[in-house]
């Protein structure tokens, strides 16, 4: 802690200018200044420091005539050549850094006082930057979050000591989390359900294709069954699972004609005819199609459909009906037990691996349907609505249910999911293909590593804080690296996410002190 507030204190330049949109000042040349960093502009007239991110770093030379620097580039390469040492007079003050910034805000007050600010007015001519400290970021505490996932970032440097999250309040104003693959997604949402595991601020659902969530997935990496705390934890499973586990059912009561034209694309003919059997059968639709002859149904209708449109809609039915997670008695579906547990500020995990994309999906929606409409009617019981937390339903590659040509329950949450503490936590490599109504619900955004400009471009225009001057730092964000924007965020915030098998370790650590205690001496 000593050493980080020499380096906190040490004076890396002054302003020399720009407005309000930018400031730019002068480094010494072997002053280590990193893309990201958040520095303090102290304005010794107002005793205001300007917090500033930097966004770009430029080489500067005092020199009178123009193209001395290729000049004395060439000279060096000569000197080289000949084995010679080439030096430059005063070089120490001649060549420097050129630093341009983003105004992120200032702080005016002292003590207690403190205020942050927009940032509508700018530092003197020539004031002193510095690195921001731990009395800098004070004022951030209120925009931390309570589902912490982990520590505040500056450029290269971990503010360990600031811890950093999501905000459980806004989670049902919806949250998405992008990043190209690789680049710490999943690594970030095990710590997210690590958080909710600890502290049950939320009921969260993870809808989980892949089966990287139970167990990690890869022999050195942990799952959320290795959490302390997975006592919270319920696992549903399409597949064997190291773990205990129960079988992922939904019944055939629970389906409606709508996910099924969310599975395949039908003709007018054939969506008139599902219509026309729901109106008719009701909850017992799918079920009669499954269990009558396409002639039958011909004549049932009074022959106003062709034959040729009811076998197709009686063949896709069968595609659901032959899943083995498709049940007729509603007693053995889970849906009930799912809602139950999310209301009781658990984490329900439904590995869906075993499952194939359509049942995935059919299986997703049929869960995401039956919790926002279960909140939906809760609602109307003041007292019983105030009793359960907000639920949050994390869906993983959801660029597939966004898409202009996808229409169905995920985008109605979407719209009222915040009305009944639903929200939704998208999940994607590919922002670009969320349609831009759906992305723009979304007030919360972790940004990670994104190489593709036209998915920075979706986020941009999406984020609630002006992200448009990061773009070349969100390209060169590492692994684990990101940026959360949300309503209650004065700033896109920088992040380094915690890895998920450090944060367990330091959570058996925890545990440990707490065993050690003897609880006889109270």
């Amino acid at each position: 802690m000593k050493e980080k507030k020499l380096e906190d204190n040490i004076f890396l330049g002054r302003v020399t200018g720009r407005d309000v949109t930018e400031i730019v000042f002068r480094s010494r040349k072997s002053q280590d200044v990193f893309l990201g960093e958040m520095l303090v502009g102290l304005d010794e007239n107002s005793g205001r420091r300007f917090l500033m991110r930097v966004i770009n770093i430029q080489h500067g030379a005092e020199a009178r005539e123009s193209g001395w620097a290729p000049r004395t580039a060439g000279a060096f390469m000569d000197g080289d050549a000949h084995d010679r040492e080439y030096t430059i007079y005063d070089e120490e003050r001649r060549l420097y850094h050129q630093v341009i910034c983003a105004p992120l805000g200032y702080l005016d007050g002292v003590g207690d006082n403190v205020r942050f600010k927009s940032p509508k007015t700018i530092p003197a001519h020539f004031s002193k930057v510095r690195h921001a400290n731990s009395d800098d970021y004070q004022f951030l505490e209120q925009y931390l979050g309570d589902i912490k996932v982990g520590s505040l970032r500056s450029g290269e440097r971990v503010i360990s000591e600031v811890p950093i999250g999501v905000d459980s309040e806004y989670v049902c104003q919806h949250m998405g989390v992008f990043a190209t693959t690789g680049m710490g997604k999943s690594n970030l949402m095990k710590r997210l359900a690590g958080s909710v595991l600890e502290h049950g601020y939320v009921g969260l659902l993870v809808l989980d294709p892949h089966g990287e969530y139970i167990d990690g997935g890869k022999a050195d990496f942990k799952g959320l069954i290795h959490h302390p705390r997975a006592e919270n934890l319920r696992v549903y499973a399409t597949r064997d699972v190291e773990c205990n586990a129960s079988d992922v059912r939904i019944s055939t009561s629970e389906i409606r004609v709508r996910d099924m034209q969310n599975l395949w694309p039908f003709t007018e003919p054939q969506i008139e005819f599902l219509n026309a059997v729901l109106s008719r059968r009701r909850e017992e639709w799918l079920d009669y199609i499954w269990d009558t002859n396409v002639h039958e149904m011909f004549e049932d209708f009074n022959q106003q459909f062709f034959e040729g449109s009811i076998g197709v809609v009686k063949r896709r039915a069968a595609v659901i009906a032959n899943s083995g997670f498709v049940v007729r008695d509603p007693r053995i579906s889970m849906t009930e037990m799912v809602i139950s547990q999310l209301h009781e500020g658990e984490v329900v995990l439904v590995d869906l691996s075993g499952a194939s994309e359509k049942e995935e999906l059919l299986i997703s929606s049929v869960l995401a349907r039956a919790v926002f409409e279960r909140n939906a009617h809760l609602f109307r019981d003041k007292e019983a609505f105030a009793g359960i937390p907000p639920c949050l339903i994390a869906l993983e590659e959801a660029q597939r249910v966004f898409s202009r040509a996808w229409g169905g329950i995920f985008q109605q949450i979407a719209r009222e999911g915040r009305k009944f503490k639903t929200g939704l936590c998208a999940i994607s490599q590919q922002p670009k293909l969320i349609d831009t109504e759906v992305i723009s619900q979304f007030n919360t955004l972790v940004v990670m590593g994104l190489a593709d400009r036209l998915d920075r471009e979706r986020l941009t225009s999406s984020a609630r804080q002006d992200i448009s001057k990061l773009d070349y730092e969100i390209q060169t964000l590492m692994t684990g690296e990101g940026l959360i924007t949300g309503p209650n965020t004065p700033f896109a915030l920088p992040l380094k996410v915690d890895l998920y098998e450090n944060y367990l370790a330091s959570l058996g650590k925890r545990e440990n002190k707490v065993k050690n205690v003897d609880e006889s001496f109270f």
